[in-house]
């Protein structure tokens, strides 16, 4: 018999553009999109996208149950009548709670693996939120400008490297249902998930549209003029294991 999916997973690693796939999937009536439900925060904490907010998060469940098991807390929290649940993952939360395997185990979970390939990207994204504090815009945001250590670009990038190496064989392995997609293919053509859901659903969905979503992407030209050494970060790197990134 065919597995029922009532749950979505979208997993990644951060800056990857899990987020503003959360949003595009938020188009389809039918599914209740939620944002990083796992994350150790609680609801009063929470400063994200309100339509992406859940009632009480994985954290305060637990505390309020008793009960740790992520499973649990979908369906007794999240899961909404005649909705397929979509909720968003990190590695990094899978491997800091290894309780979470159940979750992208289960046979009525849909595990979406998305990555960004560009490395050097997230590294840029990652310092940019840590350094200014602008994690998504709503337009095209000016930040300011900074001064970005070599070493931590290239650290971050490793770490990034080392995710794409392990993570997605990994999430495979465990998952009963599995896609994967890259943030840069999705960006270029939104259909290509459009068509793999509407397959696995037996049925119509909404015709996604990328653009339309509350986050905007900030330009490359703002992004990289925001980093003042930038093109000493990029000549350096021309000359590393990473090369293949340079702008």
């Amino acid at each position: 018999m065919k597995d029922i999916i009532d749950t979505i997973v979208i997993i990644g690693t951060q800056r990857s553009g899990t987020t503003w796939l959360m949003q595009v999937l938020s188009q389809e009536p039918t599914f209740r999109v939620y944002g990083e439900v796992f994350r150790e925060i609680r609801s009063d904490q929470f400063k994200g996208d309100p339509a992406l907010r859940p009632n009480m998060f994985y954290l305060e469940y637990c505390e309020a149950k008793q009960d740790k098991s992520p499973m649990s807390y979908v369906s007794e929290v999240l899961a909404e009548p005649n909705k397929t649940t979509v909720l968003k993952l990190m590695y990094d939360q899978v491997r800091r709670a290894p309780r979470l395997r159940k979750l992208l185990s289960a046979p009525n979970v849909l595990v979406v693996n998305v990555e960004r390939i560009n490395i050097f990207e997230i590294a840029l994204s990652k310092s940019i939120a840590r350094y200014t504090g602008v994690y998504h815009s709503t337009g095209d945001s000016q930040v300011k400008e900074f001064s970005l250590p070599y070493q931590t670009v290239y650290r971050l990038m490793m770490q990034e490297k080392i995710k794409q190496i392990i993570c997605p064989p990994l999430v495979k392995w465990y998952s009963k249902h599995y896609y994967y997609f890259s943030y840069e293919e999705l960006v270029s053509n939104i259909s290509l998930i459009q068509d793999a859901l509407t397959q696995y659903f037996s049925r119509s969905l909404v015709i996604f549209d990328a653009k339309s979503t509350k986050w905007k992407k900030t330009s490359r030209s703002n992004k990289y003029s925001a980093i003042k050494n930038f093109d000493e970060i990029n000549s350096r790197l021309s000359h590393s294991v990473f090369r293949e990134y340079v702008k």
